[in-house]
């Protein structure tokens, strides 16, 4: 135990002399005498006006509440959202695994009539034709459902 003292005792001892050695340079004694005076002061003033300070402590933690109420809001309704969505994809995979079948019958059939996708009724493209799901839409319907 008396050497666990003496080991202390020399950390101490060895941290105070580094300390007085970096004070012989010019510019590091005038930042360690500038840092304290500015510590002095502020400690001065602290002691001086406590209720500013237990105001202004007050309000820091009245503004990290509300964050932090406001951060649980849009995590409720970010989760809500999620929610939404898993219950919407099936139905979503499901309309478009119908979609690829009627695809399907319609060229087993060898009928070169296409089915409208399009909200609202048929719409044509700029060339005159009607738009039809694209392959890549209907094969990600296959990927998502399994």
């Amino acid at each position: 135990m008396a050497g666990t003292s003496k080991f202390w005792k020399a950390i101490a001892l060895g941290a105070l002399a580094g300390g007085a050695i970096s004070l012989f340079n010019k510019e590091t004694r005038k930042a360690v005498f500038e840092g304290a005076k500015k510590t002095s002061s502020n400690l001065t003033y602290a002691m001086k006006n406590p209720h500013e300070i237990t105001n202004s402590i007050r309000e820091a933690a009245k503004k990290i509440q509300n964050t932090v109420e406001q951060m649980n809001d849009d995590i409720a309704y970010i989760a809500g959202k999620v929610d939404e969505l898993r219950g919407t994809t099936p139905q979503l995979v499901g309309i478009l695994k119908e979609t690829k079948e009627a695809f399907a019958k319609k060229e087993d059939n060898g009928n070169p009539d296409t089915v409208s996708a399009m909200a609202g009724g048929m719409k044509n493209d700029s060339d005159g034709n009607e738009p039809v799901l694209s392959e890549v839409v209907l094969k990600e319907a296959d990927t998502v459902g399994t």
